[in-house]
């Protein structure tokens, strides 16, 4: 059986490669992080939010052109149709549904299923093949809760006022993520360069800096055609 999807994440019915570690000339973006997120690409295609980090982080002609999809709409790209859906991971993070052939494989990206403010609701997709990050998939890995965490932090700070506070965290994501939280208090340090994607993007249905106070209503898929370059 031939699959839609090769091993090193290459849709051969769109031309086109899921977060390509080298400049390809189409690629799929899942979200903003350095590691899935390259520079000097032909042709992107993303969240809307993933495009401007990804500007911001890269500048504005880190791709050759960039096109938006938008969670809930699907993008025919000759006979495949592509669509892209939360996962929770951070802003704009987007699980990639490719739809061809009879098959519909699923390439998740980095994400989260725990409620996050900063950061689309993660939403379950229906598929035949999925393709899964596992970078803390081993039994090993127990996080503890978040709210303990912050918890355990807040403590920190109340018993030790004199004491400054750091929060060693990846600037993009996680120092948000403790910035957004409802516990948050002035004098816990968390997350300095929290600051980071406020000016970049926009959220449909938040509060103007991308944070989503709950998951809203998807509408129906609606379906349009690639335009430009992202054509094969």
């Amino acid at each position: 059986m031939n699959f839609i999807l090769t091993r090193d994440l290459y849709v051969p019915a769109i031309d086109a490669w899921i977060d390509p570690g080298t400049p390809k000339k189409r690629a799929i973006i899942t979200h903003g992080h350095a590691d899935h997120a390259r520079s000097g690409h032909g042709a992107v295609l993303a969240t809307p939010e993933t495009i401007a980090i990804m500007k911001t982080r890269y500048g504005e002609d880190c791709a050759g052109r960039f096109e938006a999809l938008r969670f809930g709409e699907a993008l025919r790209i000759g006979e495949a149709l592509v669509s892209l859906h939360p996962a929770g991971h951070i802003l704009g993070s987007a699980q990639v549904r490719i739809e061809g052939e009879g098959q519909r494989a699923l390439v998740t990206g980095d994400y989260k299923r725990l409620p996050d403010r900063t950061a689309e609701a993660y939403e379950p997709v229906e598929c035949d093949l999925l393709v899964t990050e596992a970078t803390f998939g081993l039994p090993v890995f127990q996080h503890p809760k978040p709210q303990d965490e912050i918890a355990r932090l807040l403590k920190s700070v109340a018993d030790q006022p004199e004491r400054c506070h750091l929060v060693g965290c990846y600037a993009l994501g996680k120092a948000q993520g403790g910035g957004a939280a409802r516990s948050y208090r002035a004098g816990a340090a968390v997350g300095a360069q929290r600051s980071l994607v406020a000016p970049v993007a926009r959220s449909d249905h938040g509060d103007g800096l991308g944070l989503d106070a709950g998951a809203p209503t998807r509408p129906a898929a609606q379906c349009r055609a690639a335009a430009g370059d992202f054509r094969p």
